[in-house]
């Protein structure tokens, strides 16, 4: 039977600890849920909360800023939008070097963001975030089924790779999207790609007369619309 659990581990805990979730007596499985929210300590912004690995869920909701250390296997990821930023804050996910996140879908609404600094983040399905930011730095691999990325900024930076619709095919600073991959990206104010190599879809561009793709150099064997 699933169970929904809410962190109480503070700035720095385990996942596997019993004492870091509401209850005390258990540790979430993979058919539970799990809800993160950051320490708020400070006037400046939120302090993070860091949780360690290993960990696996089936739905993980993140409100304030959460650092994720180590391997987590996660169905699907909410990351808590601005609509509610009193009380609870609005999501901030960091997966630190070295760490892995693996699921289904990632979602974030309004205000988030998502670092992946030197980490490895797996999604068979969708990468979906709007009016937020997309960190991705150090050598982090992102590798997803697709991705929607409305009036988000994004950062790739040359040592990490973003791979869409072509698992396993990650090259460093080079987004990788296969036959049938799809990057929706109305981005604003644009979306810098270092280099691409394209077998599927790539839309960007938007309303505004600044949003624009900017594509540096590749192979393009797809499509592409910046409009």
């Amino acid at each position: 039977m699933a169970t929904s659990y809410g962190w109480v581990g503070g700035a720095l805990g385990s996942w596997n600890d019993p004492a870091s979730w509401t209850g005390g007596v258990a540790v979430p499985g993979p058919e539970d849920s799990v809800r993160i929210v950051g320490e708020t300590a400070t006037p400046r912004g939120f302090a993070s909360s860091v949780v360690q690995g290993p960990g696996t869920a089936d739905f993980m909701s993140i409100y304030g800023d959460v650092v994720l250390d180590g391997t987590f296997v996660v169905d699907a990821v909410w990351l808590n939008n601005r609509d509610h930023l009193a009380d609870p804050p609005v999501g901030r996910l960091s997966i630190g070097a070295g760490s892995a996140l693996t699921g289904d879908s990632l979602v974030g609404i309004s205000g988030n963001s998502l670092v992946v600094n030197g980490a490895n983040v797996t999604l068979a399905g969708d990468l979906f975030i709007a009016y937020g930011a997309a960190l991705f730095r150090n050598g982090a691999t992102i590798d997803v089924g697709s991705m929607n990325l409305t009036s988000t900024r994004v950062v790739l930076d040359s040592k990490s790779s973003l791979t869409v619709g072509a698992p396993g095919q990650g090259i460093a600073g080079t987004v990788v999207v296969g036959a049938g991959g799809l990057i929706y990206a109305r981005v604003y104010p644009n979306f810098v790609m270092p280099s691409v190599i394209n077998d599927g879809t790539i839309v960007g561009g938007g309303s505004y007369t600044e949003n624009h793709l900017e594509i540096n150099g590749g192979i393009n064997n797809g499509l592409i619309v910046d409009a």
